[in-house]
Formats: C-alpha cells, structure tokens, sequence
C-alpha cells in the first residue's frame, strides 16, 4: 500500500496532492479508479481523506469493529483482492503469545485465470470459517464471491462470467 501525507492547508493548496507512483497498477482504495503508474500524478484531498493506494496483486484482509489486533479472526472473513497482477501473501497469527504456534496460511492470486488459493493451515482451525471475496480489476469489473475455508486447499473462482457485480468506474491512463 502507498499512503500520502497530506501537508497542506486547504487554503495553501491543499485540495489537491500529488503523488509519486512505481511502476505498476494502482488503486485507490476509496474509489474505483484505477491508476497506471511510473509517473506522478495530481489527487483530489478532501478534509476528510488521504490518498490510499493498492498495488494490483494485493490481497488484503478486512475485519471491521476490531478494538486491537487480538479481537481479529484468523482467517479473515472479508478479503479485497486487486485484480492485473499475480499477487501472495501469508496470514500469521501466534496466538497472541508472540511465539510460533497460532497458524499460518498462504494467499496466492492468480491473475490469469482470476482463482485465489488459500493452502493448507500449518496448526490448528478452530471451525470452518465462512468468507467473503471481492475482486476488483484495472478495467473496473467487480466480482464478489462466498467460501467456506476449512483449513484444507481451497481455490476460488473469481472469473467474471457468473455472479457479475457490477460498479462504475474509470481508469486513467
């Protein structure tokens, strides 16, 4: 993820940042633009916003209503996946005791053919976790999905041709 500061008053200009991107796809993570990157661009900034943007391949876990780290469930029951790039990560919870133990799971997006892989649980599932998956891609095609992790491999189709969410969005060059 890349957050820009923003370090200008409203009446010093401050309605508008601008923002270096790498190479790559970008999202902005609050709306469904999509950036192509290696260059800087101009954002509008809002009182009440920041610039938050998300690689394309990025797989990112969403829990709401969390008071501390502690209080999130392991898996995820919400994951945001952005679409026009491979992409992999690994959940890890200890336990809460700051040692190994807890469990560990590998996240892998396939952009080819839009599947999200889920591997086997090193340690112990307490239950079967009941998920939400949204993919969102560059062209602004949003599909949502339900699966039922238990702990096993477990791949999810996000191909677009069934169960299509729909959404407005725009892509800038």
């Amino acid at each position: 993820m890349l957050v820009k500061p923003v370090t200008r008053a409203l009446a010093d200009g401050g309605e508008r940042t601008e923002v270096l991107l790498p190479a790559g796809c970008w999202f902005d993570l609050l709306s469904p633009v999509c950036y192509h990157g290696g260059r800087t661009i101009s954002m509008s900034t809002p009182p009440d916003r920041f610039p938050v943007l998300v690689r394309a391949g990025s797989i990112l876990p969403v829990a709401e209503g969390a008071q501390c780290a502690a209080d999130l469930p392991v898996p995820a029951q919400e994951y945001l996946v952005f679409g026009g790039a491979d992409g992999r990560t690994e959940l890890y919870d200890d336990a809460g005791d700051g040692y190994e133990g807890g469990i560990r799971i590998s996240i892998e997006y396939k952009d080819a053919d839009a599947r999200l892989l889920f591997g086997r649980v090193a340690g112990e599932l307490r239950e079967p976790v009941k998920m939400t998956i949204r993919l969102v891609r560059p062209d602004g095609v949003r599909v949502c999905r339900q699966a039922v992790y238990d702990g096993n491999e477990l791949c999810v189709s996000l191909d677009e041709s069934t169960e299509r969410e729909e959404k407005p969005s725009e892509t800038i060059q």
